[in-house]
């Protein structure tokens, strides 16, 4: 074994735990350039058409369904430079869920917004978890300035102080926390992996605020002029954190589907059972990068697909 190999081998060891450690003392780490701006443009001509055939109901976000179909849009998610980092992060084999596109969705109302991705478990003990690995994924499609806000800010560090077991006091905090943002300066094309108990909101878009406090969305739409803003998001987490996640999702599923809701924010990906409601060149690119892909077993699924069609 040669020298300058067990250097290599070091030094690679170094950087992945570099970028571990980030993760874990922050709550989120900025990969650069995991999409080069000509691809980049080339998606948001194509998104934005696939925008202006949606449904009212998802004029503003692509669920997993269509996502995990486009074979344009879902080669995202096997991207080499995004797949290197989540493995120094959630290591070899790690689960992939909901897969999203959100257009023009920002913070109405100035420093608002403020949330963590995993509030919905709360009560869970697992957040406390030492070890615990479930984050975030998004991809933006162009840069996160002041006057647009192409991306999202976050208080860094507060995935360590969440939950907190009084709902009350939690809030409270939250908006002493918000004080402490920090919007993140990400360019055309760079991801962020955030932990989902990270404190976090869209970015907001000051040059339309300007001296309001609150926009509308359709004003903020009408007047946006080709700074449209274009995020790719997915939740990624190691094998002990799947099974909690999709009870939750199905919880979450009966409680706002069923009742209240037109949307089918949660049906949606949870009535696709892996491998068979996936196309087989999608299934090739999960065994190749070694990706697994949350699912039910058949039975629920089919279940899921019951409520997604109640409402149709």
């Amino acid at each position: 074994m040669s020298s300058r190999y067990v250097k290599d081998l070091f030094m690679k060891k170094i950087l992945n735990n570099n970028l571990y450690n980030e993760y874990s003392r922050r709550g989120y780490v900025l990969s650069k350039s995991v999409i080069d701006e000509d691809q980049c443009e080339k998606l948001r001509k194509y998104i934005k058409s696939l925008i202006k055939k949606n449904p009212k109901s998802e004029k503003n976000i692509i669920l997993h369904s269509k996502c995990i179909k486009d074979k344009k849009i879902y080669k995202i998610l096997f991207n080499n430079k995004i797949n290197e980092d989540l493995k120094k992060i959630f290591g070899k084999n790690y689960f992939v869920n909901q897969f999203e596109i959100q257009y023009n969705s920002f913070p109405l109302k100035r420093n608002s917004g403020y949330h963590y991705d995993s509030q919905s478990e709360r009560n869970n003990s697992y957040l406390k978890d030492k070890n615990y690995k479930f984050g975030k994924v998004g991809i933006y499609l162009q840069d996160n300035n002041i006057e647009f806000g192409g991306g999202i800010n976050v208080v860094p560090y507060s995935h360590r102080i969440f939950p907190i077991k009084s709902l009350r006091l939690e809030n409270y905090i939250k908006i002493f926390m918000s004080f402490f943002k920090k919007r993140i300066s990400s360019g055309k094309g760079d991801a962020i992996i955030f932990d989902s108990r990270l404190l976090h909101t869209g970015t907001e878009p000051h040059k339309l605020l300007k001296n309001k406090n609150l926009i509308s969305q359709n004003e903020l739409e009408k007047n946006i002029k080709g700074n449209d803003k274009i995020a790719i998001y997915w939740n990624v987490c190691i094998k002990e954190y799947n099974n909690s996640y999709l009870r939750n999702s199905i919880e979450r599923c009966i409680k706002h589907e069923l009742k209240d809701s037109d949307h089918k924010y949660y049906s949606d990906h949870l009535r696709l059972h892996y491998p068979s409601s996936y196309s087989s060149n999608f299934r090739k690119q999960c065994q190749d990068k070694c990706i697994n892909i949350s699912t039910l077993s058949k039975e629920l699924a089919k279940v899921m697909q019951h409520i997604y069609y109640l409402k149709q």
